[in-house]
């Protein structure tokens, strides 16, 4: 028997799924054996963490789904671990009124974290079927806008008076350890108003005296307002190295305690968003069903097709010195390649910097001016191998020279615009990481065929 909460490798995985697998198939051709089945499964699953409860969850199908959260209990908190797709299975699965019998069971941030994903009409049947106190705070959160720290901050949390003492602490924790957070990493001391004047982590608190003054072993608390971007906040965790941080409201009294798991999840999200709205994909491609996937995928696609067929008008321009020297056909898309790549790394130092730091006005212009002197170096460099390549292949010196240029500028182009598109889009609150590499794109694209295409036509006219 695995431990209690034993964390499975990526091979356990997979073996603990083909014997659930198994057992669900049996189950669904021998129902009289559902006693046992499930039983088995649930011994199976008890030891194991929530976040491998929820990975063998979304690696069943979704019969076996229906079939497993149909027979067996299982621990509520894999619930948060799940995707808001396979969330939705099991609103449908449950219905509300039980549903809410057993969200009840989690800490108050994974709850709004589960509620806030749920359509509208049924979020607010399944609010109303939960216990009063749960109301009131699911509600409360859900005043906050999303992705702030009121939204993402937990209720329960551990908060003393500033007057006690080390061994007066330990105390009311093991009078009151039944109505203790699950976790909690620091003790938060407060002044008669509840608001806090002082953290302690719990082991520096084991490491004193009974009788010393907590308010001598704790520390400044770094306060959160509750509408704080939870970006902002996560970079705060990062910069200090915080493990949990109390959230104020106006007046300084705690409302609630932001953790460091919940940052990490922040962050995580943050950059998987980042990376498929590079793509243009959703981050519940992978559930969804192909025809919702294709739709969402299709506005992408068009736009691109839309900047394609700018990108060759621009060549049909110069459809007569294509047909004059076919060299230029040849040699066309390396300026226009090499500009996009450049620009794409360029791209991915900014989106990263505005992911990662709050960056000040002498920062942002030293990401353009920086990415724009290396796309200036690298650019002489590969517009000179180029020319020389060109040259030996076609033993053409103006060639040559047509398409070091077009090479050169378009890669400063490229330097420049792929650092400094991303800042201005986020200062204009557009997503950098889903608008810029279209516009980029097309950019150089543009740019690249013109200075090419455009220095070949002035040379063959004279």
């Amino acid at each position: 028997m695995l431990r209690r909460e034993e964390r499975l490798a990526l091979t356990e995985i997979e073996e603990f799924v083909q014997h659930v697998r198994e057992s669900l198939t049996v189950l669904g051709e021998q129902p009289a054996l559902q006693t046992e089945l499930s039983g088995q499964i649930a011994r199976l699953l008890l030891p194991l963490h929530p976040a491998d409860i929820a990975e063998i969850i979304t690696e069943l199908t979704p019969a076996l789904r229906v079939r497993l959260l149909g027979s067996v209990r299982i621990n509520v908190e894999a619930y948060t671990y799940l995707d808001d797709v396979l969330r939705d299975e099991l609103i449908e699965l449950h219905g509300v009124v039980a549903l809410s019998g057993i969200l009840t069971q989690l800490e108050s941030d994974d709850l709004i974290d589960l509620i806030e994903d749920i359509e509208d009409t049924r979020r607010s049947e399944l609010i109303q079927h939960l216990p009063i106190e749960a109301q009131e705070f699911v509600r409360a959160g859900l005043s906050f806008d999303e992705d702030t720290a009121g939204r993402l901050m937990r209720r329960e949390m551990v908060a003393v008076p500033q007057h006690w003492l080390v061994g007066e602490i330990i105390d009311h924790l093991r009078l009151h350890r039944q109505e203790l957070p699950e976790r909690f990493a620091s003790i938060y001391l407060v002044d008669p108003f509840h608001r806090p004047v002082a953290t302690i982590e719990t082991s520096q608190l084991l490491c004193h005296r009974r009788n010393t003054p907590a308010v001598e072993i704790g520390k400044d608390p770094y306060p959160f307002a509750p509408d704080q971007h939870e970006k902002e906040v996560a970079r705060a965790f990062r910069k200090y190295n915080l493990v949990e941080a109390p959230v104020v409201n106006e007046t300084g009294k705690l409302i609630g305690s932001l953790t460091l798991d919940d940052m990490v999840q922040v962050t995580h999200e943050a950059v998987s968003d980042d990376l498929l709205n590079i793509s243009g994909v959703g981050s519940d491609d992978f559930y969804a069903d192909f025809l919702g996937t294709a739709k969402l995928r299709f506005s992408w696609l068009f736009v691109n097709l839309l900047t394609a067929l700018l990108a060759s008008l621009v060549i049909g321009f110069f459809q007569h010195a294509i047909e004059q020297v076919v060299a230029l056909a040849v040699l066309m898309p390396i300026a226009a390649s090499m500009g996009g790549n450049a620009g794409t790394q360029s791209l991915a130092i900014s989106i990263r910097a505005l992911a990662t730091t709050h960056l000040t006005r002498f920062q942002r212009s030293r990401i353009v001016l920086k990415e724009t002197l290396v796309a200036c170096l690298n650019g002489c460099a590969f517009a000179a191998i180029t020319a020389f390549v060109a040259y030996l292949w076609f033993d053409s010196p103006w060639i040559a020279v047509i398409v070091g240029i077009a090479l050169l500028l378009n890669m400063v182009l490229a330097g420049c615009l792929g650092s400094f598109l991303p800042l201005m889009l986020e200062r204009m609150k557009i997503d950098p990481a889903a608008a810029s590499p279209i516009i980029l794109t097309t950019a150089t694209d543009i740019v690249g065929f013109s200075i090419f295409l455009g220095s070949a036509t002035f040379m063959l006219a004279y």
